[in-house]
């Protein structure tokens, strides 16, 4: 289950809580979140994406993720064989 933090606060003697929400829910858990408890570190993010994947049907993402895949292979394909050429080039 993926969720994220959607609010930080402390306790009254100075320890961190977070407050998390599941992806597939619209409100906030109920329970705060120790520190210790938090697994994931964010790594990137790209703002708006969600709003445009809520508005999409299940078969629309899957789609979406598989021609993004394909484009991202085709852009490695051309770098590797740019990369190649230039090497052969300078020999």
């Amino acid at each position: 289950m993926t969720h994220r933090v959607v609010a930080i606060a402390r306790h009254p003697d100075g320890r961190m809580r977070f407050q998390t929400r599941g992806d597939t829910n619209n409100s906030p858990g109920l329970q705060w979140v120790r520190p210790e408890q938090v697994r994931g570190v964010l790594w990137y993010a790209v703002p708006g994406l969600g709003h445009v994947s809520g508005l999409l049907t299940g078969d629309q993402r899957e789609r979406g993720v598989q021609v993004v895949a394909v484009l991202l292979l085709g852009y490695a394909g051309v770098m590797f064989v740019s990369a190649y050429r230039r090497r052969r080039a300078s020999a």
